[in-house]
C-alpha cells in the first residue's frame, strides 16, 4: 500500500487527490486498486494533514516529534558512571555493603552514597559539597539523584569507617576470582596528606612528602599485589616514621588475610637493619632498593667489567653479586646508560645554578649588605640545599666582607662515577637476576600509581577534623584507586591499555539528553560517539547502549 496523488479534471478545472492505493497482478499485469480517497488536497487543511501524518505514524510506531512540543532540558553525565558503576557491580559491592549496614537504621542508601563518593574523585574531583552540585548534572538509570542531600555523605563516611576493614576482606576473595590473583610478591608503600588548620586528632608534625612541614599531617600505607590492585590500607599519626609502620603492615597481612609467605618489597628507606630481622622471623623475605649511601656503592660496582651477557631488557645491564660480609644476602647491581646520562645533566644543571646563586651572594657581601659571618653562611647553606647542591661546595666567611666558595672536584668525581648505577638488595634466593629486576619495576609502578592517588582522585586537601570522617574519606580514595586500576586491567586485557584519566576523558561526551515532549520527558543517549568511548564500552560489554533509557 501507498498514498499517491490522482489528477482529476472537471472541465477546465484541475484537482489533486490524495488517495490510499496498493498493487496488485491482473493474470500477470501490474495493476493499482482505489482503497480511500482523502478528497482535494487543496480542501485539507494545514492541521488536518498534520494530524493524518502523526496518526499514521503513531499507529505504525514511527511517531517523529514535532519541534513545536519537543524541548532539550539538559545533557547529563552518563558514559563515565554507566561504566563506573559496571566495575563496581563486577566487585559485588553493592551486595557487600548492604549486607554490612543492614543492621543500621540509615534513613539513605549507604551504598549509593558510597559509589557516588568513589565515581567523583575520578571524574571530578572536589568536596562533599560540590559533589552535591554535580549530581543533579549526572544520570545513573533508575536513581533520583537530585534527592541526596550533604549530609547523608558525612554520614556516610561515618559508617564506612566502621566496615571497611570488612570491605577490604570481601574484596580481597573477590580479586582473587576475578583476576586469579598471585600473591608471592607483595608490594609496600607509603604517602602523607596534610590538614589546614589543625586536622583531627591524629594529625601531627612529621617528614612531609608534600613538602608542607608547616602543617600537620596523616600517614597512610598500601599493599598492593604485582597488577597494582590493593591488598589493605592503614593510616597512622602524621609523627610516625616509616620504618614504624612496618610491622603493623605484616601483621595485617598475616592475621586477615592469611598471607603467611611471599616477597615484601619496598623501598630502601622502610627498611631498617631491625626490620629486615623482623620480616625475616615474620617468614617473609624482602627485596629492597637500597639509597646509595646505605651500601657500600663503589666497592659493588668498580670491579664489573660489563658484557653482552649483563643485558636484561632494554638498555639495562645488571648483574648478581654476593658479600662474605652479608651472608643469606644478593645484590643486584644495576647500570641504566640512559639513566647515567639523566644524572650528569640533572648534577650540571644544579651546580650551574648554584654557581650562580653563590656568586649573587658574593656580591651582596662585597656591597656591605650581608656582614656577619653566620648569616653569610646560613645564606648559602639555605640556597644550596633548595637547589639540592650542597654537597658539592665548600663555603667561607671571613666576616670582613670577604665570602669564598669552592667546588668540590672530588666529590663530583665521586657522584659521577655512580651515574645511572641502582643496587637492589634481596634475600629470596630463588630470585634470578630478571625477576629481581621486574619486580624493581613493578614497585616503581606501584609508587606511581600512588603518587597518582593524589593527582587523580584529589585526596588532598581532606576537608574534614572528625578522625572517623577523614579515615572514611581516605578509604573513599583508595576505593577510587581499586575501581581506577580495575578499569586500566580490563581495558588492557581487552587491548586498549588506557589510563584510568583517559579512560575517563574519553567517555565524558557519551551524555544522555533529557527531551521533554507533551509534558513527557525522555532521557535519550547521544549516539554519536568517539570511537575511543565505544571501545571502553565494548570492553565493559556495555555495547550497543539503548536510545532512549526509562521514562
Amino acid at each position: 500500500m501507498f498514498f499517491r496523488v490522482v489528477k482529476r479534471k472537471y472541465g477546465a478545472d484541475h484537482y489533486d487527490y490524495l488517495c490510499l492505493v496498493e498493487s496488485y497482478r491482473d493474470q500477470g499485469k501490474p495493476r493499482q486498486r482505489l482503497l480511500h480517497s482523502f478528497g482535494n488536497i487543496d480542501r485539507i487543511p494545514d492541521h488536518k494533514r498534520q494530524q493524518l501524518v502523526d496518526s499514521l505514524q503513531r499507529a505504525l510506531g514511527l511517531q517523529q516529534p514535532r519541534s513545536q512540543n519537543l524541548s532539550a532540558l539538559d545533557a547529563l553525565d552518563f558514559g563515565n558512571l554507566l561504566a563506573l558503576r559496571k566495575l563496581w557491580e563486577q566487585l559485588k559491592l553493592p551486595a557487600t555493603i548492604r549486607h554490612l549496614t543492614r543492621d543500621r537504621k540509615a534513613d539513605f542508601d549507604v551504598e549509593l552514597l558510597t559509589f557516588l563518593m568513589v565515581a567523583h574523585r575520578l571524574i571530578d574531583p572536589a568536596s562533599k559539597l560540590a559533589l552535591t552540585r554535580w549530581l543533579p548534572n549526572a544520570y545513573l538509570e533508575g536513581y533520583d539523584l537530585e534527592a541526596v542531600q550533604v549530609q547523608h555523605f558525612y554520614r556516610s563516611l561515618d559508617i564506612l569507617d566502621n566496615i571497611a576493614r570488612d570491605i577490604e576482606a570481601a574484596l580481597f576473595l573477590e580479586l582473587c576470582q576475578l583476576f586469579d590473583r598471585e600473591l608471592s610478591l607483595v608490594f609496600y608503600d607509603l604517602t602523607s596528606t596534610y590538614f589546614e588548620g589543625d586536622g583531627p586528632t591524629d594529625a601531627a608534625y612529621g617528614y612531609s612528602r608534600d613538602r608542607r612541614p608547616d602543617q600537620k599531617q596523616i600517614v597512610i600505607a598500601l599493599a598492593v599485589d604485582r597488577r597494582g590492585l590493593p591488598i589493605s590500607h592503614l593510616t597512622f599519626p602524621g609523627n610516625c616514621a616509616d620504618s614504624k609502620t612496618l610491622a603493623e603492615a605484616v601483621a595485617d597481612l598475616q592475621d586477615r588475610f592469611n598471607i603467611t609467605r611471599t616477597i615484601f618489597v619496598a623501598d630502601g628507606g622502610l627498611m631498617t637493619d631491625a626490620n629486615i630481622e623482623s620480616l625475616t622471623g615474620s617468614g617473609y623475605q624482602h627485596l629492597i632498593a637500597l639509597p646509595k649511601a646505605r651500601v657500600r656503592a663503589h666497592e659493588l660496582a668498580r670491579d664489573i667489567e660489563w658484557t653482552v651477557d649483563d643485558a636484561i631488557g632494554e638498555n639495562v645491564m645488571a648483574r648478581a653479586v654476593t658479600c662474605a660480609e652479608a651472608p643469606g644476602l644478593k645484590y643486584l647491581v644495576c647500570y641504566n646508560p640512559e639513566r647515567a646520562e639523566q644524572a650528569a645533566q640533572i648534577r650540571d644543571e644544579r651546580i650551574r645554578k648554584a654557581t650562580k646563586a653563590l656568586e649573587d651572594l658574593q656580591r651582596q657581601v662585597a656591597a656591605g649588605s650581608l656582614k656577619d659571618h653566620h648569616k653569610i653562611i646560613a645564606a648559602a647553606s639555605a640556597k644550596l640545599a633548595k637547589l639540592r647542591a650542597k654537597r658539592y661546595f665548600t663555603l667561607d666567611a671571613a666576616g670582613d666582607g670577604q665570602f669564598e666558595f669552592h667546588l668540590r672536584d672530588d666529590e663530583v668525581t665521586k657522584q659521577a662515577a655512580l651515574d645511572g648505577y641502582y643496587f637492589l638488595q634481596t634475600d629470596a634466593p630463588d630470585l634470578d637476576a630478571s625477576q629481581i629486576l621486574e619486580a624493581y619495576k613493578t614497585l616503581q609502578r606501584v609508587e606511581r600509581a600512588f603518587r597518582g592517588l593524589k593527582d587523580t582522585i584529589k585526596l588532598r586537601p581532606i576537608r574534614h577534623y572528625d578522625d572517623a570522617r577523614v579515615r572514611g574519606h581516605v578509604f573513599v580514595c583508595m576505593l577510587s584507586y581499586l575501581l581506577g586500576r580495575t578499569l586500566e586491567l580490563q581495558l588492557e586485557d581487552a587491548g586498549h591499555p588506557l589510563s584510568v584519566e583517559t579512560a575517563m576523558e574519553a567517555l565524558e561526551p557519551v551524555r544522555v539528553v533529557r527531551n521533554e515532549l507533551n509534558g513527557r520527558v525522555m532521557h535519550c543517549v547521544v549516539q554519536r560517539r568517539p570511537p575511543q568511548a565505544d571501545a571502553i564500552l565494548r570492553a565493559l560489554g556495555l555495547t550497543p547502549l539503548p536510545v532512549v533509557l526509562d521514562n
